[in-house]
């Protein structure tokens, strides 16, 4: 992972035009974070880019590319491309961290500054090596994956740059090695954000523009379970898409550049609510069970995903080809495999097309009776379009997985699918089965006395907000009945009258994102009546940044190092 991305490019040498933009998007997929991708045309054009970047101090990883031109410049590693460059399977991450794992070897001190890959040595198909690639591939970690050494050791040994970890390392160490945490010396901030999806990264961003110290806690990495979403094709201002993890690691350095402090792979343990003279509270771990203060907490939190523990035969294969995140960076791997995906929303629509692109083919289980009964519609037009003409995405809907079988060496080697309405039983081969069945709301760090007394939906499990609070409802009916009678004992009649009347109800009308304990608000999945969607979480993190500042006008002793900035 690259600090200072600058630093660190790689060049794409191709003539074709089409091939070279294809070349460009296949590489900013994996790698657009980490390095300045430079595209050239003709060798004369790449030799005098080379140039150029020496002399401004910008180091070149490799060049990619389709001849056999040598290059130019002492220790630029190459990467031969075949001519179908536009086939995903020549842009696999693999052949490309290989290619940034042996620059390294060869690189001076000069030329590693800044730039940190890291190479892991463990079985792929385990649950703690998938831990460890989640964290890896939603930092934004150059990584290469090799087999264990001796074969059949089954720990996980990461190699940060020249430091290696102890075997399965922890993901606050891995983050901490990674000189991704935060270590701020103050434990009172203005605002304490729990979570860094779209909801918590937007609040935080909104909050450090106005100058609030905003601490952001994330149990994983930026942007959450956004960053499997290979292609977010409805989100405002980017009209050609955009990935979840590039979303994500844009809002993040956002967030960063106005001060946010970031704690990436810690918990939240516990909550303790603090009142009109104290602030709340939040113990992180991974920090020694450091406590922080704030005078405002944004639970943003999102949701953990729903399971099929009671499908027999599928929990001890967990992480051993059945997961509850499908990852990008391991789509390469399914190639000439079958992938089964359960779910019938977005995310398991995405998951589908982006596996379908590398996978033999790829089989979506959904229990109900359409993919339009949940799906967005441009996502069920984008899976029909790509099956024509040959169907590569087979949709099986009134279905269940009913059972998981395990080969010789405890990984899943197939599925029993049922269906609801006929009772039909199949079999299919699948070595990769994703669950994407949406999820509950994460709430558990909060500890039940401080839920109990946020309040959550009997239904749905989320934090009450506005006017879903219980009493707040009756409370606005009582200020409209309050408003009017005083308004006619002022003699306002007509216009008047309704005028008075309308302003006493929105002066009473409680914040939307605002809970039922002052100064805790809820944005995202976690908040009751909630949209669920990327532009949605967005709104409503900066929504709970913007409903705060009332109540910082009335409590400024909450609000310490924000006191300065009033005026």
């Amino acid at each position: 992972m690259t600090r200072v991305p600058a630093r660190h490019a790689v060049v794409l040498a191709d003539p074709d035009p089409i091939r070279r933009s294809q070349l460009q998007e296949g590489f900013t997929r994996w790698y657009g974070d980490q390095f300045l991708l430079v595209p050239t045309a003709r060798p004369e054009d790449t030799a005098r880019t080379l140039d150029d970047l020496a002399r401004q101090g910008t180091h070149v990883v490799l060049v990619a590319a389709v001849d056999d031109e040598p290059v130019p410049v002492p220790g630029t590693g190459r990467l031969r491309l075949a001519p179908a460059a536009e086939d995903p399977a020549d842009l696999d991450p693999r052949v490309l961290d290989g290619a940034v794992e042996e620059w390294w070897q060869r690189a001076t001190p000069e030329q590693r500054a800044g730039f940190v890959p890291v190479t892991v040595r463990a079985p792929y198909r385990s649950p703690e090596a998938f831990e460890i690639r989640s964290f890896l591939a939603g930092s934004g970690a150059v990584f290469l994956w090799r087999d264990p050494e001796p074969p059949g050791d089954p720990d996980v040994h990461v190699l940060v740059g020249d430091t290696e970890l102890p075997p399965n390392p922890s993901l606050a160490a891995l983050a901490d090695a990674l000189h991704l945490v935060d270590r701020p010396t103050e434990t009172w901030f203005d605002v304490i954000v729990i979570g860094g999806g779209p909801a918590g990264l937007s609040a935080a961003i909104y909050a450090g523009t106005q100058g609030l110290r905003t601490l952001v806690v994330e149990d994983r990495v930026p942007g959450g379970q956004v960053t499997t979403n290979p292609d977010i094709a409805n989100c405002f201002g980017f009209p050609d898409g955009i990935s979840g993890y590039a979303l994500a690691r844009r809002a993040l350095k956002q967030a960063r550049e106005y001060q946010v402090a970031w704690q990436p792979a810690h918990h939240a343990t516990d909550l303790r609510i603090g009142d009109d003279r104290t602030p709340h509270e939040v113990v992180v771990d991974g920090m020694a069970d450091r406590t922080y203060k704030a005078g405002a907490l944004i639970i943003a939190s999102g949701l953990v995903w729903r399971r099929l523990d009671d499908v027999p035969g599928l929990k001890p294969l967990v992480g051993r080809g059945v997961y509850y995140s499908a990852l990008p960076v391991d789509a390469p791997r399914t190639q000439g495999d079958h992938v089964a995906v359960v779910g019938g929303g977005n995310s398991a629509g995405h998951a589908a097309l982006f596996f379908a692109q590398y996978a033999e083919d790829v089989t979506m289980i959904v229990r109900a009776g359409s993919l339009r009964e949940k799906m967005a519609a441009y996502l069920v037009d984008l899976i029909e379009e790509f099956n024509k003409p040959e169907e590569r995405i087979h949709i099986l809907t009134n279905s269940d997985v009913t059972g998981c079988a395990a080969d010789s060496r405890d990984e899943l080697a197939g599925i029993e699918i049922t269906n609801s309405d006929t009772h039909e039983v199949r079999r299919l081969d699948a070595r990769w089965l994703y669950v994407l069945i949406g999820g509950e709301p994460d709430l558990t760090w909060a500890g039940p006395a401080a839920l109990d007394r946020i309040g959550l939906s009997a239904v749905t499990g989320a934090v009450l907000t506005g006017t879903s609070v219980p009493g707040r409802t009756q409370a606005l009916v009582k200020a409209e009945e309050q408003a009017r009678e005083e308004g006619e004992k002022l003699g306002l009649t007509g216009r008047a009258l309704e005028k008075y009347v309308e302003q006493a109800v929105l002066k009473a009308r409680p914040a939307s994102t605002a809970t039922s304990v002052p100064g805790i608000y809820a944005a995202g999945d976690v908040q009751s009546g909630a949209q669920y969607g990327v532009s949605s979480a967005v709104g409503q993190g900066a929504t709970a940044i913007g409903e705060l500042f009332p109540y910082i006008a009335r409590h400024p002793n909450l609000f310490p190092s924000f006191a300065p900035k009033r005026g």
